[in-house]
């Protein structure tokens, strides 16, 4: 049997864009192959959410079946394809097996997840039972996305009459999920021992990204086809009678830099083109923060397509500004400058006689950001620019970022990147560079912006350390607290200044309120400040 594998980028709720989609590539191998797949809820993308409550779209998405039904007639291939299906009453995550002008059977999900980023039991009903139909003389189990991570079903269809099985899916990215994905796989097929097809999307809807990075597993548990990472992609496979695919054992390589530095850009390109922009902006500092969005910002888009404006005040360093141009050169962009000091200036003298007496602090710092945070959406709203932020998953989480200032924009490429990753980054991109990128360039991040002591410059000689724990310190003890979401006691324990343990834990718990304004960012973490995490903000439970 010929399998025909389609792994692509479909946009949520474009029912004609996604449909055009798959049927111009359907028509190009109609009477060569046995079979062309598609992955979960293909007509409609994932995840549709309250979308599915509509019932006009669910209308829609029938429509779009029934043509694709009678696409099939006459025709040599098959369609697997996945859709939302209404039957008597209840909503099913559905893949449809239709060929020559008909439906020939449907596969409902049988697990639905309803954990992290998912929430499908919001919306679907869970088959009962896995089934399998016999199709071209192979023996087909038909599995969509979450069925495969649960071992059970293993051992439902090793009591069935099974040669091959193809798992449909919607899987999102994080930076251990490829790994994850092939180990889970093997697990569930260590004593079925049968071939499996596992298709994945790929592309980007607001937080979530879809890697693609489809694979075929063989009968001996053997890697023997991946598709690419992060980009559209087609595969041809092909079996015997009994369903053997055959092919020599893959390994993968790839660092764990390379695969997040690609989820970004994918995330970003795809959020900017998706939501009808076709350019960004940026405040650009000469920090590494505001460095590494540019670039990702130019290797999504290209130049051309990314404006960078420098906003210092009487606080910025000229080093700084050398810096931030050396970069904006780097890239092959125009630095712009709006001079802020004066704005300040005017600010604080309408103040002084609310303020009175009372001492300089933080609100002064804070004046600078929201000026900027002002004049930067001043210039998106007025040519259509979407704005960045800059902020990362370590200031967030301390709330070292200011509301209304440098938070303000549209989204934001490192929101789930600690501080420590964004150097690892900014150092792989200055050596590499991403396959998916516009720009071929490297060593785009002068040095000088990596090595020296980071700052927001919001006072005289002010440094991140006169606030925060050092960054790796500060990392690591993030890291327990969001992402294994440990006590005091136990970060303690592992040999933590208790000191500096207690000052992070309370300047986390008190910015709640900050990250719940954030704009959205990519999740590249398993536990990320958009969909994963769900507390309130008046929530009193410390430790």
């Amino acid at each position: 049997m010929k399998i025909q594998l389609a792994q692509f980028n479909f946009t949520i709720g474009d029912l004609d864009g996604n449909y055009n989609q798959i049927t111009n590539f359907y028509s190009k191998y109609h009477n060569s192959v046995d079979l062309v797949v598609f992955s979960e809820l293909a007509i409609s993308g994932y995840p549709p959410e309250d979308l599915l409550l509509k019932d006009y779209f669910l209308d829609e998405i029938e429509k779009k079946i029934e043509s694709i039904i009678h696409l099939t007639k006459d025709k040599k291939s098959a369609i697997l394809i996945g859709a939302p299906i209404r039957i008597e009453g209840n909503l099913f995550n559905s893949a449809l097996l239709i060929a020559d002008g008909a439906i020939i059977d449907i596969f409902h999900k049988k697990e639905l997840p309803n954990y992290g980023v998912f929430d499908e039991k919001r919306y679907f009903t869970p088959a009962n039972n896995l089934k399998n139909i016999k199709f071209k003389g192979v023996n087909l189990a038909i599995l969509i996305c979450e069925d495969i991570w649960h071992l059970k079903n293993a051992f439902l269809l090793k009591e069935q009459q099974v040669d091959l099985i193809i798992a449909i899916n919607a899987s999102p990215f994080d930076q251990n999920k490829f790994s994850d994905r092939i180990a889970n796989v093997k697990k569930f097929n260590k004593h079925l021992q049968k071939n499996i097809i596992y298709l994945n999307q790929i592309g980007a809807c607001d937080s979530l990204i879809f890697d693609g990075s489809s694979f075929v597993i063989n009968k001996n548990n053997d890697i023997v086809k991946i598709l690419l990472e992060f980009e559209e992609d087609s595969a041809l496979i092909e079996t015997d009678k009994k369903g053997d695919i055959a092919g020599n054992p893959i390994e993968v390589k790839i660092s764990e830099e390379d695969r997040i530095y690609n989820a970004l850009i994918l995330a970003l390109r795809d959020y900017v083109f998706k939501n009808g922009f076709k350019n960004m902006v940026l405040g650009l500092s000469g920090g590494i923060d505001s460095a590494l969005v540019a670039a990702i910002a130019v290797d999504a888009l290209g130049a051309n397509n990314v404006r960078l404006i420098a906003l210092p005040s009487k606080y910025n360093s000229n080093q700084s500004y050398i810096d931030a141009k050396k970069l904006s050169d780097n890239l092959g962009i125009n630095l712009e400058q709006i001079l802020i000091q004066n704005i300040v200036n005017e600010v604080e003298n309408v103040l002084n006689p609310i303020f009175l007496d009372q001492n300089i602090d933080f609100t002064e710092e804070n004046i600078q950001s929201r000026i900027r945070g002002l004049l930067l959406m001043a210039i998106s709203n007025k040519f259509g620019n979407l704005l960045l932020a800059t902020g990362n998953k370590s200031e967030l989480a301390v709330g070292y970022a200011t509301l209304y200032g440098d938070m303000n924009g549209a989204y934001n490429p490192l929101k789930d990147l600690y501080k420590t990753q964004i150097y690892q980054l900014s150092k792989w991109r200055n050596a590499n560079t991403p396959k998916i990128s516009k720009l071929s360039s490297k060593n785009i991040i002068p040095e000088n912006i990596i090595i020296k002591e980071p700052t927001a410059e919001l006072r005289a000689n002010q440094k991140d350390s006169d606030s925060l724990p050092d960054y790796d310190i500060l990392d690591q003890i993030l890291y327990l607290i969001i992402e294994e979401k440990k006590s005091e006691e136990y970060i303690i324990a592992q040999n933590f200044d208790p000191k500096i343990v207690k000052k992070v834990i309370k300047m986390f718990y008190n910015n709640e309120f900050k990250r719940q304004q954030a704009v959205l960012g990519p999740k590249i973490s398993k536990m990320s400040f958009d969909k994963d995490r769900r507390y309130q903000i008046g929530n009193s439970f410390r430790t």
